[in-house]
């Protein structure tokens, strides 16, 4: 079985287009696998990301979750990359350049990393998006039934990008950060 690590998260408050930032990927090393989870919140719909790069190198695209409730927005997109395909697997921090389809109010990102290279073709998703207002938005009992190919892993994020207090619980998967 792989191990997953969640070893980093930054978030930026600043509205812009493109964030430019840098995460910590723990002990680096070859044959590892990153995956990012990228949440956004603006007035805007339909938000995605049109470019994600770790050190100047595309990442792929893994999924997008997105909320709409007519004057507000959250997209959650995944994105991921083998660290052997890095200029340099064994460091520490790697910078990130996340460009939006039109400026976001805020922003937020995750990191996960394998201990083990894993396919970036995904195997299997899950997505369960609830619609409400902007100061009422629930997700209540989502469930998702996700199955792994052999010798793969399973990384869920869950995000809100709002300018007040959120909170998530999760029951089954290990919390890595709030």
């Amino acid at each position: 079985m792989v191990a997953v690590t969640f070893t980093d998260n930054d978030l930026s408050t600043s509205a812009l287009q493109t964030y430019t930032l840098t995460v910590g990927v723990g002990a680096g090393g070859a044959g590892k696998t990153l995956i990012f989870g990228v949440v956004q919140r603006d007035t805007s719909q339909s938000i995605t990301v049109t470019a994600f790069t770790v050190d100047g190198i595309d990442a792929t695209f893994l999924g997008i979750i997105q909320q709409n409730d007519g004057s507000n927005s959250t997209s959650l997109e995944q994105w991921g990359i083998q660290s052997d395909d890095l200029p340099d697997p064994s460091q520490v921090d790697v910078d990130l350049s996340i460009t939006w389809s039109t400026t976001v109010l805020r922003m937020r990102v995750g990191v996960a990393v394998t201990d083990a290279p894993v396919s970036l073709t995904p195997h299997d998703t899950g997505t369960d998006a609830e619609t409400g207002s902007a100061s009422s938005f629930t997700l209540d009992n989502a469930t998702f039934d996700v199955d792994t190919a052999d010798g793969g892993c399973v990384v869920a994020f869950t995000g809100a990008a709002p300018s007040g207090t959120v909170s998530n619980a999760w029951t089954g998967p290990t919390e890595g950060f709030d």
